[in-house]
Order: C-alpha cells, then structure tokens, then sequence
C-alpha cells in the first residue's frame, strides 16, 4: 500500500499536473510489482502473463522493457479526455440509477467543499478526469497504442485489444 500511495503522489499526481514525476517513486513501485511477474513467468514457462496496468509515461514502459527483457508485449490504451469524462458520466448515471436517484441528486449528495451547485460539482469532477499516457513513439519496441474514440464500445476495443496482442477473440466470448 506504501508503495501505491508513494506511486500516486509522486507520479500520477504529478502527471495529471504537467510535471515530472520522481523517478525512484515509479522505479520502486514496478521493480516490486515485476518481482511478482518474473516468479509468475519461471513457474509457468511457456505461457503467457498479462499484466493489467498503465505505465503511461516512456520512461516507464522503457523501465518495464528493461526489467522483464525483450518478449514484452506492451499494448497502450488511449482515450481522449473528452471520451473519458463522458464514459465517467455514464458510470455516475448508473450509480444514481442503482440508488433511484437523479444525476443530480446523486451528486448532490456528495461532500465537495466549495461546490455548492450540481454544475459546479460536475466541472469539479470532470476536471480531474484526465488523459495521462504519451503516445507511442516509433521506436518503441514490440508496443502498440489503441486510441479510443466515442463510439468505440467495450466489446470493439476488447476485440482491437486481441488483435493487437494475437489473442483470438472468439476464444474470449461467452456464449
């Protein structure tokens, strides 16, 4: 957890501001995290391991590349923040569903200090939503980058996702 918490405030955190995050901070958290992927790897040898997480920065897939060796597949899953912010608003429309709530209602009830108004409430929140990860760079090895655009659905960017990775899609699908 001290890991994560380090992980956020001086990464992600920074990120989402526009600085440079601290370089030893994300080298911790991946060296611990690829400990556990290297131990998975070497008790099943000859399969595959699929990590789900977001390096979202060079530096970091270069760092990740680095520590597992050169058969990383990494494949980067972007989103333009307007994308993002919509597909955050249809999830807090679920959740007010879930409750028999208006939007409105449902964010009303939330404590944002300062925001006093549903509109401002819903600026501040969308506002935190953000895109973190750079592009792809040509030179990047054996890593591919699937932009998200509004009509792409979950089942169109899990089944671009496979292709991508060479997973047969079909195998994925439940009947």
């Amino acid at each position: 957890a001290a890991l994560a918490s380090d992980m956020r405030e001086k990464c992600y955190n920074k990120i989402s501001a526009g600085e440079e995050p601290v370089h030893s901070s994300y080298e911790r958290f991946y060296r611990a995290m690829l400990l556990d992927v290297q131990a998975l790897r070497a008790a099943t040898p000859g399969r595959d391991v699929v990590v789900s997480h977001a390096p979202h920065l060079r530096v970091m897939r270069d760092f990740c590349r680095a520590e597992l060796g050169g058969d990383v597949v990494v494949l980067v899953i972007n989103a333009p923040t307007v994308v993002l912010q919509e597909r955050v608003k249809i999830r807090l429309e679920a959740f007010a569903t879930a409750q028999d709530k208006s939007l409105e209602e449902f964010v009303m009830q939330a404590q944002i200090p300062g925001k006093d108004t549903f509109e401002e409430r819903m600026e501040a929140m969308m506002s935190n939503v953000k895109g973190f990860s750079e592009a792809v760079e040509r030179d990047e090895p054996n890593t591919f980058e699937l932009t998200v655009t509004p009509d792409a659905g979950p089942d169109f960017v899990l089944a671009s996702a496979c292709t991508f990775l060479g997973i047969s899609f079909t195998h994925l699908q439940q009947p």
